[in-house]
């Protein structure tokens, strides 16, 4: 059986990602990125009366879209059915 390897193919760098993602400081620095942005734009809508606050609300969802797709895609990635070990 003839494998070969690639560090560029899609498993590879999505495995790459997991592994960074799935770290427990890499969850808590999001976490905390997302809590600050809705505090910080609920904040400056409130106090200041200032709409872009929800700018900042809507911000916090980029750093929710990577803690979701590290829990969920990235957890199992599946092992691809060519002669390849990506």
């Amino acid at each position: 059986m003839n494998t070969s390897y690639s560090a560029f193919s899609r498993r590879a760098t999505e495995a790459r990602a997991g592994k960074v993602l799935n770290s427990t400081p890499v969850k808590a620095i999001l976490w905390l990125l997302i809590l600050a942005l809705i505090g910080f734009g609920v904040a400056i809508v409130i106090v200041f009366k200032n709409p872009i606050g929800w700018i900042l609300v809507g911000l916090a969802a980029i750093p929710f879209e990577l803690f979701i797709w590290s829990k969920y895609e990235l957890n199992n990635i599946p092992i691809g059915s060519n002669n390849t070990v990506n």
